[in-house]
């Protein structure tokens, strides 16, 4: 055929792709050469690992596909440290902090999400103006419409 082929993606699928870019890499730098053990790996304090990920839930996985997609998460997302951390005992994650750091960051999420309803919300409700205007259009309409079904009435024959 020799021909060229193009693909045009939607945005939605541009999206999807970044993130599998993205995933690669970390797959990438996790596993390193033929000879990387869990020495080459980061440690589960290093601040490139997603704390969020390792104690519950990304809020960048959260949010996919929504108005509130915050896109790939910069930070590193690795299943080994994710069963590393939920192996450890309740002392040590006490120590690491990863629970508080996951609820601050969730919170941080949450207030955004109801900062973002609170304007809509705002931009929804009428001023004291709009209502006055809007009574106004009320008291004038009324009327004509009940005048108009006067003169259907009238104009209709008797059955």
């Amino acid at each position: 055929m020799g021909g060229k082929c193009f693909l045009r993606l939607t945005t939605s699928n541009q999206k999807v792709l970044h993130k599998l870019t993205h995933r690669v890499s970390q797959a990438d730098q996790l596993i390193g050469g033929p000879s990387s053990g869990r020495n080459a790996q980061v440690a589960i304090t290093d601040p490139k690992v997603c704390r969020s990920y390792l104690a519950g839930t990304c809020p960048h996985d959260l949010f996919t596909n929504t108005k509130q997609d915050l896109g790939p998460c910069p930070k590193l997302h690795s299943e080994g440290l994710k069963a590393e951390y939920d192996a450890a005992s309740s002392h040590e994650k006490a120590k690491w902090g990863f629970e508080y750091d996951y609820l601050r960051d969730m919170q941080k999420y949450i207030d955004e999400c109801n900062r973002r309803i609170d304007s809509a919300q705002r931009r929804l409700e009428k001023t004291p103006d709009e209502i006055r205007q809007t009574n106004h259009l009320v008291t004038i309409v009324t009327p004509l419409v009940y005048s108009k079904l006067s003169l259907l009435m009238l104009n209709e024959p008797n059955k």
